[in-house]
């Protein structure tokens, strides 16, 4: 099955998630939710490489409803809130279009070679059965 759609630049211009999701929208760090705020925060920084500085910025790229995404955005290490977006990511964009190509390619291939010998079984069995013909298989005397 493939990761991603055959259009993913019109796919991510047109969907309805996308356009929402490509705007700049609340984010918010959620780990550790049975903890207080403050233990939160402690391992929020600590997960963040023993973080120095007020806020982390983020940028991940995946693929998302058949679409390579980026995101970005930033939280700020002490509230555990900010903002992020997604916005196409062109350059995955096209690897995995190559991948997609290259994956199309090896089954059209493997289709064909499959046919080939479908075709190869089906004449050697007509040609098989032609010098046959005629000829009665039982009561045949070997030895």
């Amino acid at each position: 099955m493939a990761r991603i759609v055959p259009d993913q630049k019109t796919k991510f211009e047109t969907d309805e998630l996308f356009r929402k999701l490509s705007k700049k929208s609340e984010i918010r760090y959620t780990g550790y939710r049975d903890r207080g705020h403050e233990e939160r925060v402690v391992r929020f920084q600590t997960e963040c490489f023993e973080g120095r500085c007020s806020v982390v910025h983020l940028k991940s790229c995946f693929v998302m409803n058949g679409v390579s995404v980026k995101f970005r955005g930033c939280i700020d290490l002490q509230k555990l809130d900010g903002t992020g977006y997604l916005e196409y990511d062109d350059y995955n964009a096209k690897i995995e279009d190559t991948i997609l190509r290259d994956a199309v390619n090896q089954s059209i291939i493997r289709q064909q070679n499959f046919e080939e010998r479908q075709l190869r079984i089906k004449q050697e069995l007509m040609d098989t059965e032609s010098i046959f013909q005629g000829t009665p298989c039982h009561g045949a005397v070997f030895g």
